[in-house]
């Protein structure tokens, strides 16, 4: 229980870290493409090794403890999604913000 009260608050703390490095990202870059070219390269990279971590080698012990597959694929799925739009979100950003 204690550890569901620690993540619930951590949590929102860590997305808001990473908010403001992927809005340091697009101050960094202002549009440039040569500029760009290195973190889009490193999301590229992350969405592969989120892929394959969530996906072809998932820790087997959590899904034959639980014993829900399913529900363990259902939840990897809605959060392979939800880090292919954030990357997608700050990799626009980076491209097409000058003004900032």
């Amino acid at each position: 229980m204690s550890l569901d009260l620690f993540r619930g608050a951590l949590l929102p703390l860590v997305w808001a870290i990473l908010w403001l490095i992927g809005m340091g990202l697009v101050w960094l870059v202002r549009g440039s493409k040569g500029i760009a070219a290195l973190p889009l390269i490193w999301f590229f990279l992350g969405v592969i090794s989120d892929f394959r971590i969530l996906f072809l080698d998932p820790i087997e012990l959590i899904i034959d403890d639980i014993d829900l597959g399913f529900w363990y694929y259902f939840g990897a799925v809605i959060t392979f999604v939800e880090i292919i739009v954030c990357y997608g979100i700050c990799a626009a950003a980076m491209l097409t913000r000058d003004d900032i």
